[in-house]
């Protein structure tokens, strides 16, 4: 109504311009004038002054909505004297929805706003040790974690699936219930027992079978590969030239390495190499104008998920914050060694080191228990979804900025829903190794295939048959 009506008669802007209306002999329905640009403050006096008809049932929906959003914004815990934020309703309704062509988008959006702002409080007064609310701060703005809430682009088996949300909301697992309080029968595991959230499972140190080591791997690759998809070289461990031999030229003519500092060198290889030398730098894709190192992280719930933070993706955060700095450090360390380097000087491998990224800096995207993919992890998916946007509107007849958002809506589902999967793979696996009695051997399984595969066709259609029928559509037949 706030979009239509006031196209229906005559109106002037500031200027005196007059844009024709499409019904202007409504205008004593309306109110001559009522619209233009100088009258926004009461432009809806004379309409609501019928009560009857359509208008009432303009006041109606007004009073409805403004009782939903302010009762919900009404439950918003302030600090003493401070004022509660800014509603659409705050305004009368003789000028609601003046300058704003998308009412009703704004109202929801408001009421959804104001209702995370009371579940976020909820979930900030519970313990720091619940899992509830270390998985809302972790993965409540995180756009790969919420994806596994959307349409399933990765195969899940049940079983997974179940896990997969069970890990997502931080509530118990359902195919551990039967175990809880079992022993693990993991070398150097000690005394650990399973838990009801499986996270003694998923953070077992001394673990047979690769698992952590094939959810880090299979999401290197997923990655990987859309980034190739998107034309944008990557070098990955035995692929492209591989990325073993990266310091090999700093670390050459000086003292020979022991075996701790070999160790340590092993600790500069990254995962990937990414090349976005060729690419701008922009908003839309911050890595460009530069060569990149890639150093990816599993991070399972430990300590540092019991903060008292309230802000939300923090663990994270400081999880990759250190992938940059140990990447320094340990560069620092081999030109002591190797050089003689001082500490307060630049050795050859830190000047390696400042030839990739932007200042040197070491992309560290950390894969969290609860699903989520940290800030440098996005960077990637911008880079990619930018580069596919381009070359699709080369062939295709659509907006650059559109294409934009549809990679980065297609990406956030494929690596979210792989990095759910993968917790919840490698958390039934130990489950069935581990614990459960008169299982195999540890030994490492291959990963699930990434996507659908070749019957992807029948798979989609199914689930659009399916889904189409729960909204109500006529599949005919």
């Amino acid at each position: 109504m706030c979009h239509a009506l006031p196209m229906l008669i005559d109106k002037k802007d500031k200027d005196g311009n007059v844009t024709a209306g499409y019904f202007n002999a409504l205008s004593s329905v309306f109110g001559e004038d009522s619209f233009d640009e100088l009258n926004k403050a009461t432009q809806w006096n004379t309409f609501l002054s019928r009560n009857r008809g359509i208008a009432l049932e303009f006041k109606q929906a007004y009073d409805h909505h403004s009782a939903i959003n302010l009762e919900v914004r009404a439950r918003i815990d302030l600090p003493p004297g401070s004022d509660p934020p800014a509603s659409i309703f705050d305004k009368p309704i003789d000028s609601f929805g003046a300058d704003n062509p998308k009412v009703q988008k704004s109202v929801m959006e408001e009421r959804q706003l104001f209702r995370a702002q009371v579940v976020h409080q909820r979930m900030c007064a519970l313990p720091c040790d619940d899992h509830r609310r270390k998985a809302w701060l972790a993965n409540s703005a995180d756009e790969f974690a919420c994806s596994i809430l959307g349409q399933p682009d990765v195969l899940f088996s049940t079983k997974r699936w179940h896990a997969s949300v069970a890990l997502f909301f931080g509530l118990p697992v359902k195919d551990l219930a039967p175990y809880i309080g079992n022993r693990i029968r993991a070398g150097g595991s000690g005394n650990s027992v399973v838990d009801a959230h499986g996270h003694n499972l998923l953070s077992l140190t001394h673990s047979f079978g690769g698992g952590t080591s094939a959810h880090h791997n299979n999401l290197i690759r997923v990655v990987s590969e859309d980034l190739e998809r998107a034309g944008v070289k990557v070098k990955t461990t035995g692929k492209n030239g591989g990325v073993d031999n990266l310091f090999k030229g700093p670390l050459s003519g000086g003292l020979p390495l022991g075996d701790r500092d070999r160790d340590i060198t092993n600790g500069i290889i990254p995962d990937m190499v990414v090349d976005a030398s060729e690419f701008e730098n922009s908003a839309g894709s911050e890595l460009g104008g530069a060569v990149h190192l890639v150093d990816m992280k599993t991070h399972a719930s430990t300590s540092d998920h019991n903060s008292d933070s309230t802000t939300r993706g923090q663990v994270a955060k400081n999880r990759q914050d250190k992938v940059n700095s140990a990447y320094f450090k340990k560069a620092k360390w081999l030109d002591h060694v190797v050089h003689g380097s001082h500490p307060d000087e630049q050795g050859p491998v830190e000047r390696e080191l400042l030839e990739y990224g932007h200042n040197g800096r070491v992309l560290g995207p950390v894969i969290g228990v609860y699903g989520c993919g940290s800030s440098d992890l996005s960077l990637l998916r911008d880079l990619a979804a930018f580069q596919l946007a381009r070359k699709h509107t080369e062939h295709h007849n659509m907006d650059f900025f559109q294409a934009r958002a549809m990679f980065k809506k297609k990406l956030n589902r494929s690596w979210g829903q792989h990095i759910a999967r993968g917790w919840a793979s490698m958390l039934l696996n130990r489950l069935r190794d581990y614990v459960i009695p008169s299982t195999p051997s540890c030994t490492a399984r291959p990963a699930y295939s990434d996507h659908y595969g070749p019957n992807s066709g029948v798979v989609n259609d199914q689930f659009n048959y399916f889904h189409g029928l729960a909204r109500g559509v006529n599949q005919g037949g």
